[in-house]
């Protein structure tokens, strides 16, 4: 069995990055927008077992928490509810995710 082939292995990975960042941006055109520093959590949809098509944001609520805002108290029910201890990892947060 042969090692591996450092300058191989560099310039193929070169390429799947290079082809990678190439279809985002081609996926974030087509969302219509000029920056992916536009998509947002709304933006992207997943196939789930329990409750169908369901956007970043309902999956994972915690991408839209404000800053401070568990420390506050007045960040989303559920989020919240674990932060303080009162909910569980097997709560409807992370049904899905």
């Amino acid at each position: 069995m042969a090692g591996l082939d450092v300058p191989d292995k560099a310039e193929r990975v070169r390429k799947y990055q290079h082809k990678t960042v190439h279809v985002a941006l081609e996926i974030v055109g087509a969302l219509g927008y000029e920056s992916a520093d536009s998509v947002t959590g709304n933006d992207v949809l997943r196939r789930t077992r329990n409750s169908g098509l369901r956007t970043f944001n309902e999956i994972y609520p915690w991408i839209t928490v404000k800053e401070g805002a568990l420390l506050s108290g007045s960040g989303p029910p559920s989020l919240q509810a674990v932060w303080e201890g009162k909910g569980a990892h097997d709560h409807l947060l992370w049904e899905n995710a």
